[in-house]
């Protein structure tokens, strides 16, 4: 899944942002990320569809969650 050859075709597929609290300017953070899917499909014309979803948390210095950032990359594989 992860090999990119000449004939592929990275793409950004989505982004979903969820905010449990607000992040204020001149705060320390951390982040952790995580992949949290990966699949595979078959398109109509043949081709396959790579997915994998990437998770990032955001947690504050006392450790609350702050919020996450979930993006899916889509990899369109040549024929």
């Amino acid at each position: 899944l992860a090999e990119q050859q000449d004939s592929d075709l990275l793409l950004f597929g989505q982004c979903d942002v969820d905010q449990d609290q607000p992040m204020t300017v001149g705060q320390s953070y951390v982040a952790e990320a995580s992949i949290s899917t990966v699949g595979s499909t078959t398109t109509r014309d043949g081709s396959r569809l790579d997915n994998i979803d990437v998770v990032v948390r955001i947690r504050d210095a006392a450790d609350t969650a702050v919020g996450s950032v979930t993006s899916r990359y889509l990899f369109k594989r040549g024929r």
